[in-house]
């Protein structure tokens, strides 16, 4: 691809081999990091943009979107969910109790389990956080049908499911592999 490069410049090279790439490729690999990685970086942005009002990170509105749902409700659960370390987890967790959104209780049948629910404050809050999404729910989605939304979730669900499963099992021979190996 050199050839390209004085006759387009650099920029232009890389735009086109990155084009002609992803055009290209039936794999998913080449293309996948480089558009996950684009579309984590804007919709960051952009989130952080309308959350800005409010004094909350989009970890912190992830939290709170999953313990509203009771979908992840201790921090290990909400670790698994995130995929975030442990410390971040917990460091977000604080502030959220700390702002009066969240509570930390623990269930009269096992004590040493920490649960994490919303208070009032945190569900009357709730409708204003979602609220703060609807524009960038509808960016995201303009020009994709149901069918669409409906493949891309279902494939995006599988390649997850392919990827942690590789982590277990990467996980799982470092476990069995002689020690500090």
């Amino acid at each position: 691809m050199l050839f390209f490069v004085p006759v387009y410049g650099l920029e232009e090279c890389r735009r086109r081999v990155i084009s002609e790439t992803m055009e290209r490729d039936t794999e998913i690999l080449p293309a996948l990091g480089y558009l996950a990685a684009g579309m984590t970086a804007m919709l960051a942005r952009l989130s952080g943009e309308a959350l800005a009002p409010f004094n909350i990170s989009p970890v912190e509105t992830a939290i709170l979107m999953y313990c509203s749902r009771n979908q992840a409700n201790t921090t290990q659960k909400l670790v698994d969910a995130i995929h975030l370390d442990p410390s971040s987890v917990s460091r977000h967790i604080a502030k959220l109790v700390a702002k009066g959104l969240i509570r930390r209780t623990r269930p009269f049948d096992d004590r040493r389990v920490v649960r994490l629910e919303l208070t009032d404050e945190g569900w009357a809050f709730m409708p204003r956080l979602i609220e703060s999404h609807q524009d960038l729910d509808s960016l995201v989605n303009v020009g994709i049908g149901e069918e669409e939304k409906r493949v891309f979730l279902d494939v995006t669900r599988k390649i997850h499911e392919n990827l942690q499963a590789g982590i277990r099992t990467q996980e799982s021979h470092r476990g069995r592999g002689p020690a500090g190996s």
